[in-house]
C-alpha cells in the first residue's frame, strides 16, 4: 500500500475518537516496515498503535502499524513504523479532519478574532480560544484560507481545556448551511494538497 515516493496519512487513535489525519511522505517501506516524512511534530509515542492511510488505484486503504522510531532531520519530524495486519478498504469511512496546526490559520468566533485552527474537516473545525463558550450553543465564525472565506454559523460540539486559561473547541457547521460545508471541503483539500506538496519538496 505504501510506496515510495507517495502520499499517505497517519491517525493516531485515542479516547476523543477524533480522527485527525496528519499528512505524511513515504520515504522508504517494504513489506514489514516504512519511514515517512511528516508535516507537523505527532503525539505518538514509540511502541504506539497508529493508521496509515494512502490512495492505491483510485482507493482509499488504510492499514495499521506501529511507531518505531522518530527521527528530528532537517527536513521535519521522520516516522519509522512497523506495518500490521492487512491492507484494508477505507471508503466507507467517518469524516477525517486534516491537521492545520502548521498552516497558520485563524478564524473569527463569535467577537475573539485571531483564534488558531488546529484542524479543519467538511464538517466543522476545532480552534483554540479564550472566550468561555457553552457546549450546544451556536455562534457566528469567519475562517479564511487564501482566496477561500466561510462566513456561516457553527455549533459548539466539544471543549478541552488548555493551560493558561486557553480552551481547544470543536467547531460543527450544520448541514443546512451547505454553502458554508462546500467550502470547508474546499478549504481542508487545499491545505492537504499544499501540506504533501510541501513534503514532497522536503524530501528530495
Amino acid at each position: 500500500m505504501l510506496r515510495k515516493d507517495g502520499e499517505m496519512f497517519i491517525l493516531i487513535p485515542d479516547a476523543s475518537n477524533k480522527a485527525v489525519l496528519h499528512p505524511g511522505k513515504v520515504i522508504c517501506a517494504d513489506d514489514a516496515t516504512f519511514e515517512a516524512l511528516c508535516a507537523d511534530p505527532i503525539a505518538a509515542p514509540v511502541g504506539s498503535d497508529i493508521n496509515t492511510y494512502a490512495t492505491v488505484n483510485g482507493k482509499f486503504m488504510q492499514q495499521g502499524a506501529k511507531v518505531l522510531e522518530w527521527q528530528q532531520t532537517e527536513a521535519g519530524h521522520i516516522c519509522r513504523g512497523a506495518r500490521v495486519g492487512p491492507v484494508v478498504s477505507a471508503e466507507k469511512r467517518q469524516i477525517y479532519r486534516v491537521s492545520t496546526v502548521t498552516a497558520g490559520i485563524v478564524a473569527l468566533v463569535g467577537r475573539e478574532a485571531n483564534c488558531p485552527v488546529v484542524d479543519v474537516s467538511p464538517e466543522g473545525f476545532a480552534a483554540i480560544l479564550s472566550t468561555p463558550l457553552q457546549i450546544g450553543t451556536q455562534v457566528s465564525i469567519t475562517l479564511r484560507y487564501k482566496n477561500a472565506s466561510v462566513q456561516t454559523v457553527a455549533r459548539v460540539q466539544t471543549a478541552k481545556n488548555f493551560p493558561k486559561g486557553k480552551v481547544r473547541y470543536g467547531f460543527l457547521v450544520p448541514g443546512k448551511h451547505g454553502s458554508g460545508r462546500k467550502l470547508l471541503l474546499h478549504i481542508s483539500g487545499e491545505i492537504q494538497r499544499a501540506q504533501l506538496r510541501r513534503l514532497a519538496g522536503a524530501a528530495k
